[in-house]
């Protein structure tokens, strides 16, 4: 009698005799379908829960990530292939679900965020121009000191987004002034006579009296006037400052030959930067003066590669940090990247003041 084979029990958690060995899922063929638009589980490992959504209602594959005919294909065409160029559907698919759910670049996210920002100066914008006060300020300090109304509404919006009651650590108002700009447009010759014309009257005195800081850093026409003539004074600043530049230039003899010339002395002949540079008498140069004082702004101009300082950073808006240090693309924020920033910020409220006052007729 032969001996009877006793099976033995399958022990917990081994296979059953006979039955096929489990396996693990293998990864997609490279090529197949499966690699080339994975699925639902897949991208949302990949992409986020948000982004496969975002696909799905923007018109991706109907309740699930099955392939949907491509652009080109037809009745003849093979269930997969796309009639034009051989190219799958599911790659038609794929390339548009990474175009919406693939994540923004840096550069996307900073336009976002100053998108968001201009909306902010649009805003102020607004409230400056609702405001009869701030109006009447403005258009007085225009006539006394030739800025541009346009120029002076750019700085209250950058400086204090039209609140009259701004204050910043030692900087006040509508204009943002601090008391060494003050002095400033006091005691310099080149605006002392602009700032005398200044008086105010007290309630109950016969005689009007000369304006004080105090007076300033509470009266909003005050604010905006004086503002006006410091802004007034570092446009001299910059005009002197030019009319030197062009005088090193004017003076220095250019050789009659310069083939015949030293090489060092034909370089410094045609290089009109061995004279020093030009600033632009602009809004944007105006703010800046404003902002950091017209030495500040001109050593910025001179070392674009240095990188700013602990009071230039404070000035950045977060947005700009975020972008310019070691959270973004670099390791230090440079004067260059400094000025781009503020005059990209200019650049969207121009952008629009020419809109409104087209529409304001």
């Amino acid at each position: 009698m032969a001996d009877k084979k006793v099976e033995s029990k399958p022990k917990k958690g081994t296979a059953k005799a006979g039955a096929k060995p489990g396996k693990a899922p293998s990864p997609p063929i490279s090529g197949s379908a499966e690699a080339v638009f994975p699925t639902v589980e897949r991208m949302q490992q990949s992409y986020g829960n948000s982004a496969v959504l975002k696909y799905l209602q923007a018109g991706g594959a109907k309740g699930g990530m099955s392939f949907a005919p491509g652009k080109y294909e037809n009745a003849n065409s093979s269930p997969n292939m796309s009639k034009v160029g051989g190219k799958p559907a599911a790659v038609e698919q794929a390339e548009a679900f990474a175009d919406v759910a693939r994540p923004p670049t840096p550069a996307e996210l900073l336009n976002a965020e100053r998108e968001v920002k201009k909306a902010d100066d649009k805003k102020a914008w607004d409230r400056i121009r609702k405001d009869k006060t701030i109006q009447a300020a403005i258009k007085e300090a225009s006539e006394l000191t030739d800025i541009d109304v346009s120029t002076l509404e750019k700085m209250i919006i950058m400086e204090s987004a039209g609140n009259k009651n701004s204050h910043n650590g030692a900087y006040y108002g509508l204009m943002q002034l601090g008391e060494g700009a003050f002095n400033d447009t006091r005691d310099k010759p080149s605006v002392k006579k602009l700032f005398n014309t200044l008086k105010v009257k007290d309630e109950g005195a016969k005689e009007s009296r000369a304006i004080t800081w105090e007076d300033v850093k509470s009266d909003p026409r005050l604010n905006v006037l004086v503002g006006a003539i410091y802004a007034k004074y570092n446009l001299k600043q910059i005009q002197a400052h030019n009319n030197e530049v062009n005088k090193k230039r004017s003076e220095r003899l250019v050789p009659v030959n310069l083939i015949e010339s030293p090489a060092a002395e034909t370089a410094q002949a045609v290089n009109p930067g061995t004279d020093g540079f030009l600033i632009e008498e602009s809004a944007q140069n105006l703010y800046f003066a404003h902002q950091q004082g017209f030495g500040g702004m001109r050593g910025i101009y001179e070392k674009p590669n240095a990188a700013i300082g602990k009071n230039q950073k404070g000035n950045l808006l977060p947005t700009d940090v975020k972008h310019f240090t070691k959270e973004g693309p670099g390791e230090k924020v440079t004067n260059a990247e400094y000025l781009e920033a503020w005059n990209e910020r200019m650049s969207r409220i121009d952008q629009f003041m020419k809109e409104g006052t087209k529409d304001d007729g």
